[in-house]
């Protein structure tokens, strides 16, 4: 359980962390909300239990102030305590479903991803960009050919990622320049880019209308990613099937799994608001 909650709480990041970058020189910016909502946070995989010390050092507070919060966050039924030890509890997934819920289109998209999964015998998975994430809102499992844990609620880096860069080739030249500014393009494996070859991928995205990715975010680990596009046309969402390149090649991807998920990303649109 503890699991699942970890991974519905990313999910609920949607909205929280819109909140918690809000100017708190803001006269409506209620900052011990903000605080709040950091405190729930700060359980994650690495720090799935804390104690009211631990938790007032990772987040900068008093140790009567992580008191408060913590017993507050308790009474409400958001944490379990065992012996000084508080954890999230089932009800933080509220948070995560409750955005999943909002997302009424999602019942009609889930069928068509499923179809594409038994298409290809190969997992499909509906993203969103967040930030500088992008973060899984829908997936149809097949087959686990590589190790990482992709359910609903997992967050990867954008620019390292075939939805990530699908996202990316839709912003504006300005806009790539400065999402590569901030942030330094860390060297995953030995295939990641650099951040100006993966500028120079993210415009060729452009101009095919898709983005196939070999092994630049984990070893043994190719994604091939399509837009979705609203009826606006804006690039709403976007669908990645991932598999090994050693037993499905990146060339067969592209001709084979690409007009399936072509495909897909057209029924989508019409189910979209």
């Amino acid at each position: 359980m503890a699991n699942v909650t970890l991974c519905f709480i990313c999910i609920g990041k949607r909205v929280l962390s819109k909140i918690i970058k809000t100017d708190d020189s803001d006269k409506d910016f209620l900052t011990t909300f903000a605080k709040g909502l950091e405190v729930i946070k700060s359980f994650n995989d690495e720090t799935p239990c804390l104690t009211v010390t631990e938790l007032a050092q990772k987040v900068g507070l008093s140790r009567a102030a992580a008191r408060r919060f913590l017993l507050t966050l308790s009474k409400l039924g958001y944490l379990n305590q065992n012996n000084g030890q508080f954890s999230l509890s089932a009800k933080v997934l509220d948070l995560g479903y409750s955005y999943l819920a909002s997302l009424n289109f999602m019942e009609r998209v889930t069928p068509i991803i499923e179809q594409v999964a038994r298409d290809l015998n190969e997992s499909c998975s509906v993203t969103v960009l967040e930030d500088k994430d992008i973060v899984y809102i829908g997936r149809a499992s097949r087959s686990r050919l590589v190790s990482m844990n992709l359910q609903i609620g997992a967050r990867l880096p954008a620019y390292v990622t075939s939805t990530g860069r699908v996202f990316l080739a839709a912003l504006s030249d300005e806009q790539l320049e400065a999402f590569f500014r901030d942030d330094p393009c860390e060297k995953l494996t030995e295939h990641t880019k650099t951040a100006r070859q993966i500028l120079a991928e993210i415009k060729k995205v452009r101009a095919q209308g898709y983005c196939l990715v070999n092994q630049e975010l984990e070893l043994g680990m190719c994604s091939l990613s399509v837009p979705v596009y609203n009826r606006s046309n804006q690039v709403m969402l976007a669908l990645i099937v991932s598999c090994n390149p050693w037993l499905v090649s990146p060339e067969e991807m592209v001709q084979r799994f690409l007009p399936v998920l072509k495909s897909a990303a057209q029924e989508i649109t019409l189910v979209l608001p």
